[in-house]
């Protein structure tokens, strides 16, 4: 794949590593995302500070397409040592392989030009996903959100 850059949107090729993260999980529409996150993320955050659990990766959402416009959707901490579950809070692995990813400057106007931009990519090229995953960093003072979307092998 090569990398396809338009309107400052860089879509580039990518191998993802497989992951385990913490977290919850429920069945949403996409659109319901962000409030999903915004629902749970310091209730997660307190979690794993009461476990004294460093959290040095982003917050980060998953994806997987069901039918009706439905996704089940993960969201988490990526773990990297051993970590209890409780209650609904749970353990789940992302997948890996080949993705197309962009970044862009955090805000929902950004994060739906990258996924559109993405999916004429996908449309165009005759690919299709597999799941998506939305990273939520800080890079210098800016927050920034990475889109990923896992291809069909």
């Amino acid at each position: 794949f090569a990398e396809k850059q338009n309107n400052e949107i860089n879509i580039k090729s990518i191998d993802i590593n497989p992951i385990t993260a913490i977290g919850f999980q429920d069945t949403l529409l996409f659109d319901e995302r962000y409030n999903y996150r915004a629902k749970n993320e310091s209730i997660l955050r307190q979690y794993l500070q009461a476990l004294k659990y460093q959290m040095d990766e982003p917050d980060l959402l998953y994806l997987f397409p069901l039918n009706n416009e439905t996704y089940l959707i993960n969201y988490g901490f990526p773990v990297y040592s051993e970590i209890r579950e409780s209650g609904k809070i749970t353990l789940f692995d992302l997948p890996f392989g080949k993705s197309l990813q962009a970044d862009t400057l955090w805000n929902e106007q950004n994060a739906k030009a990258v996924h559109s931009e993405i999916r004429l990519y996908l449309q165009e090229n005759k690919l299709d996903f597999a799941g998506v995953s939305e990273e939520f960093l800080k890079v210098e003072n800016d927050s920034v959100i990475r889109i990923s979307y896992f291809l069909v092998q």
